[in-house]
């Protein structure tokens, strides 16, 4: 739907060229908003070097994006969530 999503590893090269930037690596779970770009980078699945599990969710809408991050410890059952909301459009001049 007239989105322009930017899939990358590493975050070396963070540039605001498309309207979503999607990023690992760091296996931190991040959400930013920088200017007209979202930055999402939803943190460590695998759990390999943390004790927990990290997802993240993006739904894209008309006038926004929403975003929900997902973690669970190991040892339980349910994730916990945190839900972010970021205002599409142009960015005032």
């Amino acid at each position: 739907g007239n989105v322009k999503i930017k899939l990358m590893h590493q975050p070396y090269y963070l540039t605001p060229d498309a309207d979503i930037v999607i990023y690992g690596h760091t296996h931190i779970p991040q959400s930013q908003l920088h200017g007209e770009t979202l930055f999402l980078n939803p943190g460590e699945s695998c759990a390999r070097n943390k004790p927990v599990s990290q997802c993240a969710m993006l739904e894209i809408q008309e006038k926004k994006f929403l975003v929900t991050h997902y973690t669970k410890a190991k040892d339980k059952k349910k994730f916990k969530t945190q839900e972010f909301s970021f205002k599409r459009g142009k960015k005032s001049e």
